[in-house]
């Protein structure tokens, strides 16, 4: 499915799904003025062409009592960003950037600031926390 070939319906679909991926096709149909049946004909014709790729689940780990660690690393090496950041924390997000950077986002329990400082000590990061 090219770009071109999608319709208002598609992305009024589309839409629905970034807001929640759960919600039902006869729910989504309602709200679109389409059947249940026509909104999953169209979303599997999405899927087969890889417009849409997955559905995916977004934990937000301060709910759960952990904190994140965001930091910038030199090196693109993901591998050995997720091998150095495992000995602080869980490995949330590692995208290597243009440059030669990495960004990163460790999910740690505990104290934050002994976090980073084990951080600085194992790699060359300048590191932000939330």
């Amino acid at each position: 499915m090219k770009l071109s070939k999608i319709d208002n319906l598609d992305m009024k679909i589309l839409s629905n799904l970034l807001n929640n991926c759960r919600e039902s096709d006869r729910q989504i149909g309602q709200k679109i003025g389409l059947s249940g049946v026509a909104v999953r004909s169209r979303i599997e014709k999405m899927l087969k062409s890889k417009l849409i790729e997955k559905f995916t689940l977004k934990i937000e780990p301060y709910l759960l009592g952990y904190n994140v660690i965001y930091l910038v690393t030199t090196g693109q090496d993901v591998n050995e960003i997720v091998k150095q950041v495992k000995l602080v924390g869980e490995p949330f997000f590692v995208v290597p950037c243009v440059g030669g950077y990495s960004a990163c986002g460790i999910v740690v329990k505990g104290e934050v600031e002994q976090k980073i400082a084990c951080i600085s000590v194992y790699t060359n990061i300048q590191s932000s926390n939330n």
